[in-house]
């Protein structure tokens, strides 16, 4: 949850390395799962088919919302993140980059939104 409603959700620098880092930290929890299909013989003249999905206790999809009557007006302009440094291909700039970061996760990633949607919200 984006939880600035008092700024509409505008992100800020550390709003961005905050999201960065979570989804940074997703990206490398979904990396670790392991979805294998096994079969056993349960007898001799039968054959099940047992499914390990992988889903107990692993995150399966991502909400991204915001708190209060908007999902994200864009930057705050009284502490906007660096341009610079959001389009760069840097590794130590993407590392600070939500949008990079979200796109490593693997999973889907879903955003509820309502009220205002602005510029780099539409982004994220």
């Amino acid at each position: 949850t984006l939880n600035r409603p008092h700024k509409k959700n505008c992100f800020n620098t550390q709003l961005c390395h905050k999201l960065a880092q979570i989804f940074h930290n997703v990206a490398e929890e979904v990396q670790g799962y392991d979805y294998n299909c096994n079969t056993t013989d349960e007898d001799d003249d039968e054959q099940q088919q047992q499914v390990d999905d992988g889903s107990e206790g692993q995150l399966a999809t991502i909400i991204l919302k915001g708190a209060g009557k908007s999902f994200c007006a864009g930057a705050d302009l009284s502490n906007p993140p660096n341009p610079l440094h959001q389009s760069s291909d840097l590794p130590h700039h993407l590392q600070h980059n939500p949008v990079h970061q979200m796109n490593r996760v693997g999973i889907p990633i879903i955003g509820a939104l309502r009220g205002h949607v602005i510029t780099g919200g539409f982004e994220l």
